[in-house]
């Protein structure tokens, strides 16, 4: 038998997405090793037998459903959520500290920057891991609380060893 095993996986915090092909060996194989490597992802499995059709219709089969299981994946966080990360690093690295590089303008997939997770499903902000991130040569940190309001799923906020010295009174978010 030949077929073509397309596995999709959702879920996985640190590589979003990974498409496998396994065109011979054990279904049961492939699947044990994509779940142990990512075990809180969901797995989408197509199986197409390419004993029955055409060498074109195989290589469309197999793009569609590539591109079919490829769509499910968000882009990349909110643009709210990502500006607002952008305000909060501004924030942190004031007056001039370099915290937190991988956060840039032109790079729109904040899923894909350090200390943040995001939700595989909704692609909004759920957790922020920043630890000791900002420069203790800056000084005392007064946090604006209103920079996190645009985080609607946000569950974890660790802003451990930054030297925060109080609060700002509310700004609102600066466009």
């Amino acid at each position: 038998m030949n077929y073509i095993y397309l596995f999709s996986t959702r879920g996985c915090v640190r590589c979003h997405h990974a498409v496998f092909f396994a065109r011979h060996g054990s279904v049961k194989s492939s699947i044990k090793a994509l779940t142990s490597s990512l075990p809180f992802a969901t797995i989408n499995i197509v199986i197409v037998d390419i004993n029955k059709m055409g060498l074109f219709l195989q290589v469309l089969t197999v793009l569609v459903i590539t591109v079919s299981l490829q769509g499910w994946q968000p882009l990349g966080c909110l643009e709210e959520e990502r500006i607002a990360l952008l305000h909060l690093k501004d924030s942190l690295n004031y007056p001039n500290g370099t915290s937190l590089p991988s956060w840039r303008i032109g790079h729109a997939h904040c899923c894909d920057w350090e200390s943040i997770v995001c939700n595989s499903s909704t692609g909004r902000v759920t957790e922020l891991y920043l630890w000791r991130v900002r420069n203790r040569e800056l000084g005392d940190w007064y946090l604006n609380a209103s920079l996190f309001l645009p985080f609607q799923q946000l569950n974890a906020l660790h802003l451990w060893g930054n030297s925060i010295a109080g609060w700002v009174d509310k700004k609102g978010l600066l466009s």
